[in-house]
């Protein structure tokens, strides 16, 4: 009798001692899987580009002439004298800075008002050119042909054509006159009237710096 107290007892004690022992396991808090924490203010960003260095050529402004013929003076035979091409008559392009990259070859026309194109027995342009630096003026060359003897037949109207062979090299600037062209009663590019001038076939461009 003695006997099956005692290890009822001890059952007894070993039951509540696997109770304890499982509530203590059962109260362990159980720690949540941490979470990616997202990383705000902060974005990948691209290697940025290295830009190339500017050349000092690019920043620099090419020397250039800058003819005034657009202001030449042209003395006829007759006592007229014209102060400038007309612009809307003559070919375009010979208003510019004139560079290696850069010329001019067309007809330039003077119009006639006062004097009988046919009439005319010689003929003299003179115009100024200035030279460049950066932007800085650093000399004039003065250009002046005189081109004589073109003898034109008497006429009411027409054109008249004479072959020439001018030229002016100055300080790497050239200037060459190849023709000389009188017009009488021709039609104008812009007037309702008919028109009298004299135009010159002209080169102009730049062959060697100064």
């Amino acid at each position: 009798m003695v006997k099956t107290k005692a290890v009822f007892k001890l059952f007894n004690i070993a039951s509540v001692f696997a109770i304890i022992t499982f509530l203590a396991a059962g109260c362990v808090p159980v720690q949540p899987l941490p979470e990616e924490t997202p990383v705000i203010g902060i974005e990948e960003s691209e290697p940025a580009e290295t830009e190339a260095p500017v050349s000092e050529d690019l920043l620099t402004a090419p020397p250039y002439y800058w003819p005034w013929i657009s202001y030449g003076h042209l003395d006829l035979s007759t006592g007229e004298s014209i102060l400038g091409p007309d612009s809307f008559e003559s070919g375009l392009g010979f208003i510019a800075e004139f560079t290696e990259d850069y010329s001019f070859d067309g007809l330039l026309v003077w119009t006639v008002e006062e004097s009988d194109v046919f009439a005319i027995e010689w003929i003299r342009l003179s115009f100024n050119v200035e030279y460049y630096e950066q932007d800085e003026r650093l000399f004039d060359l003065y250009y002046e042909f005189t081109i004589e003897g073109l003898q034109p037949e008497p006429n009411e109207d027409g054109i008249q054509e004479f072959f020439v062979d001018r030229i002016d090299l100055q300080e790497g600037f050239e200037v060459v006159i190849k023709k000389v062209i009188l017009g009488k009663e021709q039609q104008s590019a812009y007037k309702t009237d008919p028109i009298d001038y004299v135009a010159l076939e002209i080169e102009m461009n730049v062959v060697d710096k100064p």
